[in-house]
């Protein structure tokens, strides 16, 4: 952690809150063998005027790539602070819902709650699980063959090749 701390003199752009109490400090994260940019850390400070301190709240690192996607941010999570906000959000075609933590919260004022916004993504898991194919973890799921759900004469054989869920289920 203190290698990454370190980081922070070498930040590159800055973004501040509109009262100047929250900053957004960020440097490139670069490929080494292909001097690309893959993404950006992201630290997030607050500042105590009258002691003179800039106090490092969280640090994130963000993924480069992929188009921006419109989420309609429905709820604040439990477990949101001055350091992390955590939304449920929906993807704009209403197609799935999704839980994320905001980065770079402090460069917007007011709530997110009940607006669309054009984000950029980064996918880290908390736990992950790596299956040969579709019908491998189907199984692993419970799916070992079609059932009959309840009296309504479908079938139901595991879970589609786009499904999505929010962490808390």
């Amino acid at each position: 952690m203190a290698a990454l701390i370190g980081e922070l003199n070498s930040c590159e752009a800055a973004l501040a809150s509109a009262d100047k109490r929250h900053l957004h400090l960020s440097r490139d994260v670069i490929d080494r063998k292909s001097r690309e940019k893959i993404g950006e850390l992201v630290f997030t400070a607050v500042v105590y005027e009258t002691q003179k301190q800039l106090q490092i709240l969280d640090l994130d690192l963000t993924l480069s790539g992929g188009e921006p996607i419109e989420l309609r941010f429905l709820e604040l999570l439990p477990g949101s602070s001055d350091s992390n906000e955590y939304y449920e959000v929906e993807l704009a075609n209403g197609h799935g819902r999704l839980q994320l933590e905001t980065v770079r919260r402090h460069a917007l004022e007011g709530s997110l709650v009940g607006t669309a916004r054009s984000v950029r993504a980064s996918a880290f898991l908390f736990a992950l699980s790596v299956y040969n194919d579709l019908a491998a973890m189907n199984e692993q799921l419970g799916f070992k063959r079609p059932m009959t759900a309840g009296k309504t004469g479908f079938s139901v054989s595991g879970l589609s090749d786009s499904f999505i869920a929010p962490g808390r289920l």
